[in-house]
Order: structure tokens, then sequence, then C-alpha cells
């Protein structure tokens, strides 16, 4: 999992990378996906070394529930605007609205991957816990 998120890390930085080049590099906000993959792809490295990995997955998939609230809950909301430009033509910004939900949607796949690892992980433990039971 830990090649897994430094995969996703790399893919919000080109996102991040698109959103600033498409909003005519008017404000270093576009880089924000940006940002937040570059701490993806630390804690994916971090996550290469076995003393690290728990922590820092599970710092990843906070950071990925951080990007998903703050893309679609506060006001930027970017899955409505994109939405809005798509269906009524509205006028926004749309690199921002593009960047904003891939970054929305890349951060929703992450969480629902790592908690497939983490229940994978967690069932692996109890079967060898089992196993040692079974042993004695």
């Amino acid at each position: 999992m830990a090649k897994v998120t430094i995969g996703f890390g790399a893919w919000l930085i080109v996102v991040g990378v698109y959103g600033y080049l498409a909003t005519d590099r008017v404000s270093l906000t576009a880089l924000i996906p940006a940002i937040f993959g570059v701490v993806l792809a630390g804690l994916g490295v971090l996550a290469l070394q076995d003393r690290f990995r728990k922590h820092a997955m599970h710092a990843a998939a906070f950071l990925a529930l951080l990007g998903l609230i703050t893309t679609t809950v506060f006001p930027s909301n970017f899955p409505l605007q994109l939405f809005a430009w798509l269906a009524f033509g509205s006028e926004v910004k749309k690199g921002a609205a593009i960047s904003g939900t891939v970054m929305a949607a890349t951060c929703f796949t992450f969480i629902i991957l790592c908690l497939r690892s983490f229940v994978a992980a967690r069932r692996r433990q109890a079967a060898a816990a089992e196993e040692a039971r079974k042993e004695t």
C-alpha cells in the first residue's frame, strides 16, 4: 500500500500543477492538491519502512479524509461548481473546479483503498493470532 500511496501523491501533484497552469498562474491556492500530493507521497516513502508503516498509512488516510472534506464541504465545493458549469454553463473557474473535483475523487478513492487495506491487515492479524493459539 506504500507504493500506492506514493502513486496517489504523484497524481495529486500532477493535478495541482494542472490546476495552477489552468488558472493562468493567478493564485497559489491552485497548488493545494500538489501540496497534499507531496505530503502524501512523503508518507508513502515513510511507509516503505516497516517500523513506520502503520502510523504513516494512518496519517495518509487522515490526510486524504482532510482533502476530501476541504474540497467537498467548504464553500469552494468544487464538485458542485463543476456540475453547475457542465449542466448550466455557469461562470466558474473551470481549471479550479476540475482540479478540485479530481482531488476529491482521488482522495475518496484513496480512503476506500486504505479502509480495505486496514480491514485486510486486521484479518491477517486475527488469523495469525488464531494460528498461534492453535499451535499451543
